[in-house]
């Protein structure tokens, strides 16, 4: 996985902001990482920048017509999440970073 140091910045800034770390306490083999999103084209791009590995799946929001459709977008194969993580590690948050910690160490 190529990227440049402003898409690995890019998609930190996304994964910061909009994203979500998921491993499974009692199964290490699962990692995952999650972005959900009314805006497809930036789902997409995250999509791109991780390899094109994941998928994306349309959220209907039928239960309140005020709510708009999202995109999820999730990446579940434990190398490519891994290297994601060790990517974007510089530029995350303290609370990212700690919870990165705990996924990479376990």
């Amino acid at each position: 996985m190529i990227m440049s140091k402003e898409e690995i910045a890019w998609l930190a800034g996304i994964l910061d902001a909009e994203g979500c770390f998921d491993f499974n306490q009692n199964n290490i083999k699962y990692l995952r990482i999650r972005i959900q999103m009314k805006d497809r084209d930036v789902v997409e791009r995250v999509q791109a920048l991780c390899g094109g590995r994941g998928t994306i799946r349309l959220e209907k929001r039928k239960k309140n017509p005020n709510h708009s459709d999202t995109y999820k977008f999730q990446v579940g194969e434990r190398t490519r999440v891994e290297e994601i993580l060790k990517l974007i590690y510089p530029w995350m948050s303290k609370r990212r970073k700690q919870k990165i910690d705990i996924m990479l160490n376990k």
